[in-house]
């Protein structure tokens, strides 16, 4: 072969060779391009579903933050509106003082506290009570001191020589019968209205020594 020929075939098959690499170069190039177009899409969504996730937890704790502000608020007002309740009972009470069923209100508190604690020596009542209570005693045959050291709206709290006692206030008997009405009332006003009036048998006084209690419940000190 002729030096001329084997220069020219060198050059072709050369050129063969470079043009083999610029196509591989070619694809390669393509191939990285795809590849991080992939690469960019895929961290594109990545970060578009970090933020959506971001976002749907911000929702939920501002949701979260505003169902806990909108219980407190509602919890407060049913605790206004439960002590707003229970003054307007106590006031209530305080009125009966001065209404003529009084008397006979006053005599049915001395009369089932004495049933608890029969040995009584001192009978507590307020000081506007004082002539009423010693006049009742006396009708009765009971010997009892009469003290005026209860706060209005009154009662009766009987004493014995031991120290036992039956608190038949009517603060004392709103307060035992709260504490039952307390719950239903706040779980539901309408059922709680639709209860007034219905007849109901109210407990009987406690005893300060753990004894039986009576027809009616006042509450007990020591």
């Amino acid at each position: 072969m002729a030096l001329e020929e084997l220069l020219t075939s060198l050059r072709e098959e050369a050129d063969a060779q470079i043009s083999r690499l610029e196509a591989q170069a070619r694809r390669d190039a393509e191939d990285l391009v795809a590849r991080a177009c992939e690469d960019a899409e895929r961290q594109g969504r990545q970060q578009v579903a970090a933020a959506r996730e971001r976002a749907a937890a911000l929702a939920a704790a501002t949701v979260a933050a505003a169902q806990l502000a909108a219980q407190a608020d509602r919890r407060r007002a049913r605790t206004e509106e439960l002590a707003a309740v229970e003054q307007g009972a106590l006031d209530a009470l305080g009125r009966l003082r001065h209404t003529e069923q009084w008397p006979a209100v006053l005599a049915a508190l001395l009369d089932q506290a004495w049933a608890v604690l029969p040995g009584a020596h001192q009978v507590h009542v307020t000081a506007a009570d004082v002539e009423s209570a010693t006049a009742l005693l006396e009708a009765r045959g009971r010997r009892a001191r009469v003290v005026d050291d209860l706060p209005e709206p009154g009662g009766v709290v009987v004493r014995d020589g031991a120290g036992r006692l039956v608190d038949n206030t009517l603060h004392t008997r709103l307060e035992a019968a709260w504490a039952a009405l307390r719950t239903p009332v706040a779980e539901g006003w309408s059922a709680a209205a639709n209860s007034i009036g219905a007849p109901s048998t109210p407990a009987g006084p406690a005893r300060s020594d753990g004894g039986p209690a009576g027809p009616l419940a006042p509450g007990s000190r020591t």
